[in-house]
């Protein structure tokens, strides 16, 4: 999980804090980092969020959610859920990342394994044949048949995502943007 102290208690405006540096960490063409800023939203101010339209969303989430690593958690599984208005994030969505995180071990072994049987290496599931390809691993994703936190977990284990997009040629950015989904 996130490493957040699961002890400190939020407050709304804290909640809102979060949730702005989440969705600016998460954001194409923004260069920032959530976790540099301890989930600190730049430019902040009580004012401002007093007089925010949704507060009281955030004064639900505060108190269905208290603590800070909970909260980071529920608006984690929310924009992964493409849910990137406040309005629109719910408790479904997170119940349902909860499910995933339990069950990552099942399906990363399941994935790589599904992985293993349809490739000759496990370079020619990374690597592309020709650098106008899409590679393996990126297809199997698009098409559902692999999850998004196996491409983390593997690119964490081997850092491929840095390889492919060098030795690619991407002129309509599709390995680029698919990189970019778990940087």
């Amino acid at each position: 999980m996130i490493g957040v102290s699961s002890e400190t208690i939020i407050t709304p405006f804290d909640a809102w804090s979060i949730y702005t540096a989440m969705s600016l960490h998460f954001r194409k063409d923004s260069s920032y980092d959530a976790f540099r800023f301890n989930f600190k939203g730049p430019r902040c101010k009580r004012e401002t969020f007093m007089a925010y339209r949704q507060r009281y969303a955030f004064e639900k989430i505060a108190r269905t959610y208290p603590n800070k690593n909970s909260t980071i958690e529920y608006f984690l599984a929310n924009l992964l859920d493409g849910n990137t208005w406040i309005g629109s994030m719910n408790d479904d969505s997170y119940n349902g990342w909860q499910g995933r995180v339990q069950r990552m071990d099942y399906d990363f072994r399941s994935a790589i394994s599904d992985l293993a049987n349809n490739a000759s290496s496990f370079d020619s599931i990374i690597k592309p044949s020709s650098p106008t390809d899409i590679p393996q691993i990126y297809l199997a994703y698009t098409r559902g048949k692999l999850p998004i936190e196996t491409l983390v977990i593997l690119d964490t284990l081997v850092n491929y995502t840095s390889s492919i997009n060098k030795f690619v040629s991407d002129p309509l950015e599709i390995v680029s943007d698919l990189s970019l989904i778990h940087i």
